[in-house]
């Protein structure tokens, strides 16, 4: 059994994925670490656990715990580094101060559609990306593994008011421009996130590249195909799609949508709070522990 510790667990991010842990069939809650509220019991911050649980928040972290996701804006320190390193614990750091630095820790980005092999072949550390950075990675994964990429990434991306706060274009900028270059060396260009608020309300983010690509929808759908045919969350679609079919679910659902003969419009949505957040650090726990992806992630959609 997991015994599962959130570090600052009073964020909205420790409430998410609490929402997620605490029916998981193979977790157990070890500890809610956030010292500003020992003691206090957790329906006091977050709302849904009125009958669902006794927890209680505290102010040390459980040495019992063995998987720990950090949940605020500080991460693991060195001795936490140092106890993943030798097998004892397996950490998630979902902390929105985490940039990639490949020369400080082995943790793995946490997109299994990606980094699957690495995640479940002994993976002790996972950092999860923000929910920008995720779903363009996803989005575009099979045409940079194929050396497609030959111009800089323009992105408008829709958010609700409600997912604008919680989204750092800089850092999406960066990361994916980092993840692009290592999965294409040839891919030398900027990615530039363009942020287009909407006047929805939900969770659901949008986000859309036209790309230069001269080869016929079918070939490009082959690619993608290659490449998602055994996932579990991420599905093709040739029609623009509702951010309604990924709210409150972990789906991410591309659309190819030809733009003229040579363009390319790729769209995909998912739900901010689940992709790239909650949902992520999940689905990376059953992956570094061994389970079945979709365990207690087979959630229904918000809105329908």
């Amino acid at each position: 059994m997991i015994k599962a510790a959130l570090a600052d667990a009073d964020t909205p991010l420790g409430g998410e994925i609490l929402r997620l842990l605490i029916h998981h069939p193979d977790v157990d809650i070890a500890g809610l670490v956030t010292p500003l509220h020992k003691g206090e019991d957790v329906t006091s911050l977050h709302h849904g656990f009125i009958g669902e649980t006794p927890l209680r928040f505290c102010s040390e972290m459980p040495k019992k715990a063995n998987a720990i996701f950090y949940c605020g804006d500080t991460g693991p320190d060195e001795q936490m580094h140092a106890r993943a390193a030798a097998g004892e614990v397996k950490i998630f750091d979902v902390s929105r101060n985490t940039y990639l630095n490949h020369n400080s820790t082995p943790a793995v980005p946490a997109i299994s559609e990606i980094f699957r092999k690495p995640l479940v072949r002994g993976a002790s550390e996972c950092r999860i990306l923000g929910p920008l950075e995720t779903a363009l990675m996803i989005a575009l994964f099979p045409l940079a593994r194929n050396l497609m990429l030959s111009a800089p990434v323009e992105v408008e991306a829709e958010v609700s008011e409600e997912v604008h706060k919680d989204v750092d274009v800089k850092r999406a900028n960066e990361v994916a421009q980092t993840l692009l270059h290592g999965i294409q060396q040839s891919f030398t260009h900027t990615v530039n996130f363009k942020l287009k608020n909407t006047s929805s309300r939900g969770r659901g983010i949008r986000l859309r590249t036209r790309l230069h690509l001269a080869m016929p929808v079918n070939d490009v759908k082959a690619l993608y195909d290659e490449v998602y045919d055994d996932h579990n969350f991420t599905f093709l679609s040739f029609r623009s799609l509702s951010t309604r079919e990924v709210e409150g679910t972990n789906k991410c659902l591309i659309s190819l949508l030809p733009a003229g003969n040579t363009e390319l419009d790729v769209e995909v949505i998912t739900d901010a709070r689940m992709r790239g957040w909650a949902g992520e650090a999940v689905l990376a726990m059953n992956l570094m522990f061994g389970l079945y992806e979709k365990t207690g992630l087979q959630l229904k959609a918000l809105n329908y």
